[in-house]
């Protein structure tokens, strides 16, 4: 660019206010009152049942080392935890007991549920790997079948059978 381009950059575009900054500067306002929002009277749902125990048990299964039970099992993976624990926050009745959490041999989890009626094996290899296996006790049918993505079917046997 040439001298005379620049000096056209060097003048404001816009006139100016002379007297914005003290005019600003001795204004004041009035206080005014703002009513609070209304918010929604406490939640009557609380924590789930189950979280606490599920969630000390699954530290207790991420401080495992290899052969932590002395016959050379993988130490538990940690993307097996965490989706093991996804799993529970979206399947899992807010009354519903806490399931036992086992260690697997190969890295895995596996959770237990038992009731009067009901046998649930829930075996997690690792993040949309689950293994299903539902016994019921009165007429001896079982069901064996995997899972990925799609976790209905494990929603509706725990709201059906091992809901509080």
């Amino acid at each position: 660019m040439n001298g005379e381009a620049l000096r056209k950059y060097d003048q404001p575009q816009w006139p100016a206010a002379p007297d914005i900054g003290i005019r600003f500067s001795r204004s004041h306002a009035e206080q005014i009152s703002w009513p609070r929002p209304l918010t929604s009277a406490a939640s009557t749902m609380g924590r789930r049942n189950w979280v606490d125990l599920t969630l000390a048990r699954m530290e207790e299964l991420a401080a495992l080392d290899d052969n932590w039970d002395g016959r050379g099992s993988a130490e538990i993976r940690t993307d097996a935890l965490s989706f093991a624990l996804s799993v529970l926050l979206q399947v899992m009745p807010h009354t519903a007991p806490a399931p036992a959490i086992v260690p697997l041999g190969h890295g895995g989890v596996q959770f237990l549920w038992h009731n009067r009626d009901n046998d649930l094996e829930v075996e997690i290899a690792g993040p949309n790997q689950l293994e299903i296996y539902l016994l019921d006790k009165n007429t001896g049918a079982e069901q064996e079948f995997p899972l990925t993505t799609e976790l209905s079917p494990l929603t509706r046997i725990l709201w059906s059978k091992f809901r509080s």
